[in-house]
């Protein structure tokens, strides 16, 4: 093996290291020889989004976000809030909804976006496995037709 690209800390990294496979982490990483670490700009990429949607007229926007553990759902989970206020949105707390990367889960978010007796006019996933777009058809509560959908 030449290398290794990890974006989840659970590997065992310290064995790869004493065999002096060279690692490169994504977002959060150990310290080491050998061992690099990449930063990803979320803010820059959510951010972009937010101000796509709101130059729509959107003022209403949901985000399925990634599990709350990881550093990389954090961090894009702040960058859409701050985003929201740099656009002058007020936030609804109850659209913004933890998903956890999987299809199964985006589709239970995505359930408990559509349950909410105010439906949001676009809304954001943290990622393209979230299964987000099957509730939105089939379930008799669809979102609007002008609404939304972008993923990060």
């Amino acid at each position: 093996m030449d290398g290794e690209i990890e974006s989840d800390l659970r590997l065992q990294y310290t064995d790869m290291a004493k065999r002096k496979v060279p690692l490169v982490f994504i977002d959060v990483g150990p310290k080491g020889p050998g061992v690099s670490l990449l930063k990803v700009d979320y803010h820059h990429g959510i951010r972009q989004g937010v101000q796509h949607l709101a130059a729509l007229g959107h003022k209403n926007i949901a985000f399925i976000t990634g599990p709350a553990r990881l550093h990389s759902a954090q961090s894009r989970q702040v960058a859409f809030l701050a985003s929201l206020k740099e656009c002058g949105i007020k936030p609804n707390p109850t659209w913004i909804v933890e998903g956890d990367h999987t299809m199964e889960g985006g589709i239970v978010a995505m359930e408990g976006l559509l349950a909410t007796n105010k439906m949001p006019t676009a809304i954001m996933c943290s990622n393209d496995y979230d299964g987000y777009w099957r509730p939105a058809q089939t379930l008799s509560r669809r979102p609007p037709r002008t609404g939304r959908f972008l993923r990060h």
